[in-house]
C-alpha cells in the first residue's frame, strides 16, 4: 500500500514544521508506511530567505528543493516568461505532426489526424490555464502547417487563412478547432465549478485568497494575481454571457441586471428603471408574509411581462436562488458557438443541430411523436423556439396501456436525446419508439406512517390549477383532505409539485413524523428522489427538500391513477371554488 502525490500547506517556521513531522510519524507508526526523504521535495514562496529556507529543509529531513520541475505535463511553478513554460507543448505537436507527414496521408486521414490527435494535445494544459496569446498562435502554425504541407521537407502556400477553417463546414470551413477561444471555453468549466461548488476545497481556497469581499462574478482581477486565477476569470467572463438565475427567496437576484425570467434561455428585464428602483432584486417584489408576488409593485415595474413573471413560483422556505447556464445542451449548434471543432450535424439527417430541431422538426423526431401513445398527434410547425413547447405544452393526453398518467412531453424529449446520445457517441442504432415507463414498486413502509395522496388538475386555456391531497394517519384516526386553486401555473409538473408542496404543509402543521407521500407524477417522483430537480421547479422542490427534512421518515413513491381517485376529484373541484386561491 503506497500514498503517492501528498502535498501538505504549511508556515515556513519552525513551528509549523515540528508539527508536520509529528503528524507523519503518527501516521506512518499507525499504518506501517514511511515517508521516503529522497523522493520528497520542498517548494518555498520566492521571498523566503535562505537561511529559513535550510532550517526547515534540516528539520523536516527533506533536502531536495521542488518548483522547477512538471508534474502531469504541467509546470509547478510560473515564472514571468509563461511562452516558455508551454512552448513543449508546439515541440510535441510538431513531432507528432512530422511523424505522420512523411506516411502520406490523404486528405481525409490529415483531417481526422488533425482533430483528433494534434488539436488534443494541449487540452489538459488548456483546462487549467490560460496559454499565452503567441502560443496559442505558434499551435495554430503548427496546425496549418501540417493540413498543407505535403511532409517536413516541403513547403506549400496556404490558400485560405487559418480564421476561416474553424468555421463549421456548412459556411465553408472545415471545422478545426480555434485554439484560443477553446482555451476560454475549458478554462470556464473551472469557473463554473466554483459557482456551483463553492464549499469543494479548490473553491475554498481560492475564493478565500482572491474573494473576500465580493463574489466571484464581481471580483477584480489584481495586479497581483496568479496566472491560474487569471484564467478563471477569463473563463467567468464567458460564463456570464449564458448565466441565468433559478428563484428561491430571490435575496441574491437583481431585477434588472440578471437573467431570471426564463431557466431555458437569456431573458432579463429591460429598463429604463427609475434610480430609486436600480438596486432592486426579485425579493422586493415578493410578499414577505407567504412569498407570493406583490402584483401592485410587479404590475407598476413590468407591466409587460406580467404573465411571465406570475409563472415563476419562488421558495417559501428561503431556500437560495441558483444560477444556471443557458443553453447548456451540447448541441452542434452550441459547441460551434463555443469554439468546440464538430460538424454541428443532427446524426439523424445532417441539418444544423438546434434544439428546435433535434426535438421538434427533425424528422426522426417527426416519426417518434407520430408513433407515440396519443390521443391525438401534437403539431409542432409553428413553434419558433423550445420554450413555446416547454411552457405552453398542448395537452398530450397519452392512451393505455402504457402506464404513463402524468405529462408525456418530458419523457418524449428524454427519449429523442437518449437516442441521440446513443447515434452520436456510441455509434449504435436505436428504435424510434419511444421507451415504456416502467412502473414504480411500492416500497416498505413504517406500520405507523402516514399516507398522503395529492393530485393536480391542470387547464392550459386558463394557466389555473387545481390542487387536491388527502393526509390519513390510522394511528391517530387523522383525515384530512385539502384543496386549492393557484394561478399562473406554466405546466401540469408545476401543478404537481405545488400540491405535494401543500401536502407535506399540512403534514407538518399536524406534526406526523412518518411519512409515505404517493403521487400519481412518474415524472415528479423520480425527479425528487434522484435530487435532480428541473430548474423550471427550482424554488418548489427546494421547499419539498426543506420540509422533508424536518420529518423523521418521508419517501415518495408513484401510484395508478385508479387509486389516486379521490385527490384527483379535490383538485378537479377545486376549479369551483373562489375562496381557497394561492398565489
Amino acid at each position: 500500500m503506497f500514498a503517492d502525490d501528498t502535498m501538505f500547506f504549511t508556515k515556513a517556521n519552525t513551528r509549523s514544521c515540528a508539527t508536520l513531522k509529528r503528524i507523519l510519524e503518527e501516521y506512518g507508526n499507525a499504518s506501517g508506511q514511511q515517508i521516503n526523504s529522497l523522493k520528497s521535495s520542498i517548494t518555498f514562496s520566492a521571498r523566503t530567505p535562505q537561511e529559513t529556507r535550510d532550517r526547515i529543509k534540516q528539520s523536516l529531513g527533506i533536502a531536495t528543493e521542488g518548483g522547477v520541475g512538471k508534474y502531469l505535463g504541467l509546470p509547478e511553478l510560473f515564472t514571468r516568461k509563461k511562452r516558455d513554460l508551454f512552448t513543449s507543448i508546439v515541440d510535441r505537436i510538431k513531432l507528432k505532426a512530422t511523424s505522420w507527414s512523411t506516411r502520406r496521408l490523404s486528405p481525409a486521414g490529415k483531417l481526422t489526424m488533425l482533430k483528433a490527435v494534434l488539436a488534443a494535445i494541449p487540452t489538459y494544459s488548456m483546462s487549467c490555464f490560460l496559454l499565452p496569446l503567441d502560443l496559442c498562435d505558434c499551435i495554430q502554425a503548427a496546425l496549418t502547417m501540417f493540413w498543407w504541407d505535403s511532409d517536413a521537407t516541403t513547403r506549400k502556400i496556404c490558400w485560405i487563412d487559418w480564421d476561416s477553417l474553424p468555421q463549421p463546414k456548412q459556411k465553408g470551413g472545415l471545422g478545426f478547432r480555434d485554439i484560443r477561444e477553446f482555451n476560454i471555453a475549458m478554462l470556464a468549466k473551472l469557473a463554473w465549478i466554483i459557482i456551483k461548488r463553492p464549499d469543494s476545497l479548490m473553491s475554498r481556497i481560492l475564493l478565500g485568497k482572491y474573494c473576500h469581499s465580493s463574489s466571484l462574478l464581481e471580483v477584480s482581477c489584481s495586479a497581483s494575481a496568479s496566472h491560474g486565477w487569471r484564467g478563471i476569470m477569463m473563463g467567468c467572463e464567458l460564463i456570464e454571457r449564458h448565466l441565468g438565475k433559478a428563484i428561491g427567496n430571490g435575496e441574491s437576484t437583481s431585477a434588472w441586471t440578471e437573467s431570471w425570467l426564463s431557466t431555458s434561455e437569456h431573458l432579463r428585464p429591460y429598463g429604463p428603471s427609475l434610480e430609486e428602483d436600480s438596486a432592486l432584486v426579485v425579493a422586493d417584489l415578493l410578499n414577505r408574509e407567504d412569498a407570493s408576488w406583490n402584483k401592485e409593485k410587479v404590475d407598476l415595474l413590468f407591466p409587460e411581462i406580467t404573465h411571465i413573471i406570475y409563472q415563476i413560483k419562488p421558495s417559501r422556505q428561503q431556500a437560495e436562488d441558483s444560477f444556471l447556464c443557458c443553453g447548456a445542451l451540447p448541441l452542434g449548434v452550441n459547441l460551434q458557438n463555443r469554439g468546440i471543432a464538430c460538424g454541428g450535424q443532427c446524426p439523424h439527417c445532417n441539418a444544423p443541430e438546434t434544439a428546435l430541431h433535434l426535438f421538434f422538426s427533425c424528422p426522426f423526431a417527426q416519426q417518434v411523436w407520430g408513433l407515440a401513445p396519443l390521443h391525438v398527434a401534437p403539431d409542432w410547425s409553428s413553434l419558433t423556439t423550445p420554450v413555446q413547447a416547454l411552457i405552453s405544452p398542448p395537452h398530450l393526453t397519452c392512451l393505455p396501456p402504457t402506464g404513463i398518467t402524468s405529462h408525456v412531453l418530458p419523457w418524449i424529449l428524454w427519449n429523442l436525446w437518449y437516442a441521440r446520445n446513443l447515434l452520436e457517441i456510441a455509434q449504435a442504432t436505436v428504435g424510434n419508439k419511444p421507451i415504456a415507463m416502467q412502473p414504480i414498486m411500492y416500497p416498505t413502509v413504517p406500520e405507523e406512517c402516514a399516507i398522503i395522496n395529492c393530485d393536480a388538475s391542470w387547464r392550459i386555456e386558463t394557466l389555473t390549477a387545481g390542487l387536491g391531497w388527502i393526509v390519513e394517519d390510522k394511528q391517530s384516526d387523522l383525515c384530512i383532505e385539502g384543496q386549492a386553486r393557484s394561478e399562473f401555473v406554466a405546466s401540469p409538473l408545476m401543478a404537481e409539485a405545488l400540491a405535494l408542496r401543500e401536502a407535506l404543509i399540512t403534514v407538518r402543521q399536524h406534526g406526523s413524523p412518518n411519512v409515505w407521500i404517493r403521487s400519481d407524477n412518474l415524472e415528479l417522483i423520480r425527479a425528487i428522489n434522484s435530487k435532480v430537480f428541473p430548474m423550471e421547479l427550482y424554488g418548489v422542490l427546494k421547499d419539498i427538500e426543506s420540509l422533508s427534512s424536518s420529518l423523521d421518515f418521508i419517501i415518495f413513491s408513484h401510484v395508478l391513477r385508479s387509486c389516486n381517485v379521490r385527490a384527483d376529484s379535490l383538485a378537479k373541484d377545486a376549479h369551483l371554488q373562489t375562496n381557497i386561491a394561492l398565489y
